[in-house]
């Protein structure tokens, strides 16, 4: 996970504080995945986790759907194996505040 989370930390744009620079808007990361290890579902989650401690991104879940294996053969519960995730990462936003 560890290249992975320096990949989005170098690729991803971050907000503008002041609203210029391109819309002002920061980048977004879409990761998908499926735990075709339950076993290790836990370090998969940890990627999540990882990018919202250690990066200070907002992760929103954006599906949860049960699609099938892609393997039969594989171990573990095929539910577990068969179920994509997907996550919406993006930098927070600054509430912008009026000068009166």
């Amino acid at each position: 996970h560890d290249g992975l989370l320096r990949s989005v930390s170098r690729l991803m744009k971050k907000p503008s504080v002041d609203g210029s620079g391109g819309g002002g808007g920061g980048g977004e990361a879409y990761v998908f995945f499926t735990h075709h290890r339950p076993w290790l579902a836990d370090k998969d989650m940890q990627f999540i986790e990882r990018a919202q401690k250690e990066l200070g991104l907002e992760a929103v879940r954006i599906v949860e759907e049960h699609t099938g294996v892609m393997f039969e053969e594989d171990p573990g519960d095929a539910k577990v194996r068969g179920t994509v995730h997907g996550f919406r990462l993006t930098y927070p936003t600054c509430p912008v505040q009026e000068i009166s």
